[in-house]
């Protein structure tokens, strides 16, 4: 039993260690890209909508690899990750693209309908009249099932 708990308390201990590792590493890599926000060519807002995914330094030929992603209101983009290379604290690489200007094409409007009279409307449509809104939350678990059954 006790060599069970000291398995399970050094897992634990590595398992913090390595995350608090990666988390240095992803510091350094956001400091180094605003840094040279410019010469990658990010602007301020840029800078401010993107998370670094990884990081990591090839020791080898002495290059660090930062990935960053584009958000958008601290959400990811998708599809929309950059590759950054830097051999000798200068900028080798930049791969990848953004979406310019995101803030004008995102649709971040209310819906004009809430989901309950959407459904409403779709079960008029189809003949049925639910009068109280328990019959429309029935009415949609029973629709939840016969989709699930076909």
């Amino acid at each position: 039993m006790k060599k069970i708990l000291l398995l399970f308390i050094t897992l634990w201990c590595a398992m913090v260690s390595i995350a608090q590792s990666f988390d240095v590493e992803k510091n350094a890599a956001l400091q180094i890209v605003s840094a040279n926000r410019t010469a990658i060519g990010l602007s301020a807002d840029d800078l401010n909508n993107l998370m670094v995914t990884y990081s990591y330094v090839d020791k080898t030929i002495g290059v660090r690899y930062i990935y960053v992603q584009q958000t958008y209101q601290g959400i990811p983009v998708y599809n929309k990750t950059q590759a950054i290379a830097y051999k000798n604290n200068a900028l080798a690489s930049v791969m990848g693209t953004r979406i310019a200007d995101i803030e004008s094409k995102v649709n971040a409007s209310m819906p004009a309908k809430t989901a309950e009279s959407a459904v409403a409307v779709a079960l008029a449509a189809k003949g049925f009249s639910p009068t109280t809104s328990i019959t429309l939350a029935c009415l949609l678990k029973l629709q939840k099932v016969q989709l699930l059954l076909h």
